[in-house]
């Protein structure tokens, strides 16, 4: 049995007053559902100085829906995405993302935001975020600031997120009608990392493919990625289309051997899925 160190705890009442405790010390250590940050401090992994719980506060609450945008606070627990009446093309893919969220008891302990955060590559709801568009509402002592998430991740478990700042919430619009949406994750055994896991989102007028984004996430790539798949507006696709993707998606892998798998697997899988997710949202264009 692992136990955490003794440590000083506090539960604010209030952004403003999170905040505060933020600024006031120097290895300050946040905390939503705890899944991982407990785990990590029974492994004393982690040495801060002040534990701030911020699950609690209603600033950080809630999913809301104006003006064809959604808002989801930051301390929301991953079920309540799952438990939600929204169901647009953009919402049922993060619904399936969310679902694919370890087990219940971890998707109902833990927050989207802390999914968001965290930057473990294999986490599930970046991806279709990612795919998604949405912006990151950060709250710090000066104000607020509003970051996209394809620029929040720096590296694995890294992110632009500053010491004394905190994740209010999740934005983006809903894609609205005609989208269709895929999500797939592929793993060696239930409740570990992820090799890959892939969501993806297109718009097809006609015989032409108007809108198509496609992100990864996963073991593979290190660091969830959103392609580049500007070029395909406008574009009846065929095979070469769905080979340029594929290639596309490939180069990202930064794969290695290890206990995921080796690194021609790791490569193979993240061609098959993203030929996976083309085919699933293209539909009869091909």
């Amino acid at each position: 049995m692992l136990y955490p160190p003794q440590i000083n705890y506090e539960r604010p009442e209030s952004i403003s007053e999170a905040l505060s405790l933020l600024n006031e010390h120097s290895r300050p250590f946040l905390i939503a559902g705890g899944t991982i940050g407990v785990l990590n401090l029974k492994r004393r992994a982690l040495s801060p100085d002040l534990v701030i719980d911020i699950g609690r506060l209603k600033e950080l609450k809630g999913i809301d829906f104006r003006d064809e945008k959604y808002r989801i606070g930051s301390a929301v627990k991953i079920y309540e995405i799952i438990d939600s009446e929204f169901n647009g093309p953009g919402f049922s893919l993060l619904k399936k993302a969310a679902s694919s969220v370890g087990d219940p008891l971890l998707r109902n302990m833990g927050t989207v935001g802390g999914n968001v955060c965290i930057g473990d590559p294999s986490n599930d709801l970046p991806p279709a975020l990612l795919a998604l568009g949405a912006e990151l509402n950060i709250v710090g002592k000066a104000g607020s600031r509003n970051l996209n998430i394809s620029s929040f991740y720096i590296g694995p478990y890294r992110n632009l997120l500053a010491k004394n700042e905190i994740l209010g919430s999740i934005n983006f619009a809903e894609p609205g009608k005609g989208y269709r949406w895929f999500y797939y994750k592929h793993y060696i055994r239930h409740l570990d990392h992820s090799v890959v896991n892939v969501a993806a989102l297109a718009k097809v007028e006609g015989k032409k493919i108007d809108d198509l984004r496609i992100a990864i996430g996963g073991m593979s790539v290190r660091v969830p990625t959103l392609i580049e798949t500007s070029w395909i507006k406008g574009i009846t696709a065929g095979q070469e289309e769905l080979q340029r993707v594929v290639k596309l998606a490939s180069e990202k892998c930064l794969c290695l051997d290890d206990r995921h798998g080796s690194a021609e697997y790791k490569k193979n899988m993240i061609e098959k899925v993203t030929q996976m997710a083309f085919l699933s949202v293209v539909g009869g264009v091909l």
